[in-house]
């Protein structure tokens, strides 16, 4: 089968196999299966999401995390948008993370937990272009409104899809294999 680009393919799935399992991730001692279905839906909301925080093609997205299902999705939310993905490895001390995400001029963090924020919190204000950020895990005090929950974020993108249900498979119809 002839895909347009690794967006294409992915969210294909959802039709070609909409019951089959995507992953598996074991969550409180428990296996749990993610059909291509809830994963392919998943992706859209959070590439809506971004896409409602001014997210276009060309821009970059730094995700601190370790290996997960949500690493995943989230990559396949930034390229449907012909977005980069900026792949940090959560071990990196504050300065090597910052010089990353400087570096890459990534628009949004995404991080995987409490450690990962605040290490983000301690560069927080030398950081240039990021203008929010996310976490997968964790819980933000009720003071610090600079973070979001990636659900937030997924939620602000199925809004988004009300208003503009086709945004996101449009924009994957449009990215070419060599972008």
């Amino acid at each position: 089968m002839d895909y347009l680009n690794l967006a294409d393919m992915f969210f294909r799935k959802r039709e070609d196999f909409p019951t089959n399992s995507a992953y598996r991730s074991k969550k409180d001692g428990q296996w749990k299966a993610i059909t291509f279905t809830e994963a392919v839906d998943q992706a859209e909301k959070l590439s809506a999401g971004l896409a409602y925080f001014g997210i276009k093609k060309g821009d970059k997205i730094a995700l601190i995390s370790t290996n997960r299902v949500e690493w995943a999705l989230v990559d396949y939310a930034v390229l449907a948008l012909g977005a980069a993905l900026v792949p940090v490895y959560p071990t990196l001390l504050k300065d090597q993370v910052q010089y990353i995400v400087n570096d890459s001029e990534a628009k949004i963090v995404i991080v995987e937990n409490d450690d990962q924020r605040e290490k983000i919190n301690q560069i927080r204000d030398e950081l240039n272009e990021v203008g929010h950020c996310f976490y997968i895990d964790g819980v933000v005090q009720k003071e610090d409104s600079q973070w979001k929950t990636l659900d937030s974020l997924a939620e602000k993108g199925e809004a988004f899809l009300k208003e503009n249900p086709d945004y996101v498979t449009g924009s994957v119809q449009t990215i070419k294999r060599e972008d």
